[in-house]
C-alpha cells in the first residue's frame, strides 16, 4: 500500500475570490465597487463561469504536456480469472465501478474517481513487496493467447475501463493517472493550480463576453491574453524538461513475443 506523506506546510494556492478579483479588473467591474456588480460573488453566473474556464485550462495545460495532473495510486487485490474460464475472449477488466475477473464483478478495487485517463501502469504480484514491472499498453487490441502469473498488457477504451488478457494469480497495479480537479464550489475555495489567475481570469472573460452582441473584438483581445499566459505557464514544464534527455517513445518499445 503506498506510503501516506506527514503533513506539512499548505501549497500556497489562490482562493477563488481572488481570481473573481482579477476578472474584475480585465472586465472594468470594479468602478462602483471592489466586490462589483456584474459579477459578484452571488451572481448566479460567477461559478458557472469561472468553473467552465477551469475545465479548459486543465485540458490545455494537459494536452501542453504539463504534468500538474499527473497522479499515481495502488489498485490492491486484482483476483486472478476463475480456473471456469478458459474462453480467450473474455476479458477482464477494472473500471470507475468495481472490478470484472472474468466470472464476477467485484466492489473493489476500482479505478480513482478523479482519473481522466491512464498514462502507465505497473504490476507485481500482490503480498509481497517486490519491484513493479511495467507493462505494455495495447495498440491495437489486447492479443489472444494463453494466461499466465502477469498480467503484462492493457488497453484503455470505453471512456473509463481498463481490460486486460487476465492472470492466474492475484496482482497488484499501479496506476499514473491525468486527474481532474474538483468543481470550484465556493468563493474561498483554493485553485488547485499554481499561480493560474491571469490565465483563468482571461478565459473567463473570453467566455463572459463572446455571446455578447458588439463584444467580439473584445472576446478576441481576451482570447489572445489567455493564449499568452496559457503559453507561459507551459513554459515551466518545457524549460524543466530541457535540462534532461527526452525522445518519444516507438510504438515497440518493450514488446515482446508478440505483446504490445
Amino acid at each position: 500500500m503506498p506510503v501516506i506523506p506527514p503533513v506539512g506546510p499548505q501549497v500556497p494556492y489562490d482562493p477563488l475570490e481572488y481570481v473573481l478579483k482579477v476578472l474584475r479588473v480585465i472586465l472594468n467591474d470594479m468602478n462602483v465597487s471592489a466586490a462589483g456588480v456584474l459579477l459578484t460573488d452571488n451572481k448566479p453566473v460567477v461559478l458557472p463561469l469561472i468553473n467552465m474556464a477551469y475545465r479548459t485550462l486543465q485540458e490545455d495545460l494537459t494536452s501542453n504536456g504539463v504534468e500538474t495532473f499527473a497522479k499515481e495510486a495502488i489498485l490492491a487485490g486484482m483476483a486472478a480469472v476463475p480456473q471456469s474460464v478458459t474462453d480467450p475472449a473474455i476479458q477482464p477488466y477494472i473500471g470507475y465501478d468495481g472490478f470484472f475477473d472474468g466470472l464476477n464483478i467485484d466492489a473493489s478495487p476500482v479505478l480513482p474517481q478523479d482519473m481522466i485517463g491512464p498514462l502507465r501502469l505497473w504490476e507485481r504480484r500482490s503480498g509481497i513487496n517486490g519491484r513493479w514491472c511495467e507493462m505494455n499498453r495495447a495498440n491495437d487490441g489486447l492479443p489472444s493467447g494463453p494466461r499466465g502469473s502477469q498480467l503484462r498488457v492493457w488497453d484503455n477504451r470505453e471512456d473509463g475501463r481498463i481490460y486486460f488478457v487476465g492472470s492466474n494469480q492475484v496482482n497488484d497495479i499501479r496506476l499514473r493517472y491525468n486527474e481532474y480537479l474538483p468543481e470550484l464550489i465556493t468563493v474561498n475555495d483554493p485553485v488547485r493550480i499554481l499561480r493560474c489567475d491571469r490565465a483563468l481570469a482571461y478565459k473567463a472573460a473570453e467566455i463572459f463576453t463572446e455571446p455578447r452582441s458588439g463584444d467580439s473584438e473584445k472576446s478576441s483581445v481576451f482570447a489572445s491574453k489567455y493564449q499568452y499566459y496559457l503559453d507561459r505557464m507551459c513554459e515551466r514544464t518545457a524549460r524543466r524538461k530541457q535540462r534532461g534527455n527526452h525522445r518519444r517513445r516507438p510504438y515497440s518499445w518493450g514488446a515482446h513475443g508478440g505483446w504490445g
